[in-house]
């Protein structure tokens, strides 16, 4: 009779442990959309998969990077459900097939493994996939048509770069960010420099920037010279490899871009399309702009406890 009591007790502590580790607790509302403690853990492990940098954070300051995370989520859901009836199996092929390609994956089988492997969900993966792809086509509906670009601007940049022999390719990541005050700038530029230096610019990218390419650490990825716009350009040409540019005013804010890597290539332009991608990279980073501009405006509507 004690030896089954006894067990009877074991069984019964299990469980209560077992109860209290698998507890939800909700951690945040956006109106009436609940974010609970099970969320933030899936969101570490998809951030961490998206940017391993982030291993280089506090766990404390993850956790908040990774609600902050959620809840950004959570806004941009609120405002793509007044356009959009939201259906990741409605997610183009060719959208899914670029995103999978920051792995270095080809195909969606390796891409589930791969996932597993992080002990992530690929239905969950989709639906974050699919949500960005609504946002950028939300933006680019509302404020695609007012994009004024000087394309003969452009074509006299393309002709004249294409007399050089051999063009500068910049791998580029950025740290987006905006300041309440002027006289912020200093100080929140101070911090994040100091922040980079102490974890790295990827990692750093995670907990101050603003941009959509935070998740990814901030990459943009490959950019060759005649893509980058003047005022830019002048900013990065006299930079060497794993240097970093000072403050950039932009329309919302201020961005600092990280080479991370640098090379020269043989020119072989063709010019109608370089003149076609440069206007595209114009385009996507003024769209970039009206991106944070738009969910800025949503975020001071909605109620966030």
């Amino acid at each position: 009779m004690i030896k089954k009591n006894i067990f009877y007790l074991f069984i019964f502590i299990f469980f209560l442990n077992f109860t209290a580790e698998g507890k939800i607790i909700i951690v945040k509302r956006v109106n009436n959309q609940i974010i609970t403690n099970l969320d933030v853990d899936v969101e570490e492990k998809y951030l961490k998969t998206l940017n391993p940098k982030t291993a280089n954070l506090d766990p404390i300051r993850f956790r908040e990077v990774a609600e902050e995370s959620l809840i950004n989520e959570k806004i941009k859901e609120i405002e793509l459900n007044r356009f959009f009836i939201i259906d990741h199996k409605d997610l183009p092929k060719k959208v899914f097939l670029s995103f999978i390609k920051n792995f270095n994956i080809n195909s969606e089988d390796e891409f589930n493994k791969f996932l597993k492997s992080k002990d992530l969900e690929l239905e969950m993966v989709k639906k974050k996939i699919y949500m960005e792809f609504l946002w950028n086509r939300l933006i680019y509906e509302r404020y695609g048509g007012g994009i004024e670009i000087d394309e003969d601007k452009i074509r006299k940049k393309v002709i004249e770069m294409s007399k050089k022999e051999k063009e500068r390719n910049f791998l580029l990541y950025e740290l987006v960010y905006n300041i309440n005050e002027l006289n912020e700038l200093e100080k929140k530029t101070y911090n994040i420099i100091k922040s980079i230096e102490n974890i790295g610019f990827e990692s750093t990218v995670s907990i101050y920037s603003i941009s959509e390419t935070a998740k990814l650490g901030g990459k943009i990825g490959w950019i060759n010279e005649t893509q980058i716009s003047n005022e830019i350009y002048k900013k990065l040409k006299n930079l060497k490899k794993g240097e970093i540019t000072k403050p950039i005013k932009t329309m919302n804010g201020y961005i600092l871009l990280y080479v991370k890597d640098l090379k020269y290539l043989e020119k072989k332009i063709d010019i109608e399309k370089e003149i076609k991608n440069m206007i595209n990279y114009e385009t996507n980073e003024k769209l970039k702009n009206f991106s944070v501009l738009h969910f800025n405006k949503v975020k001071i509507n909605q109620k966030i406890n």
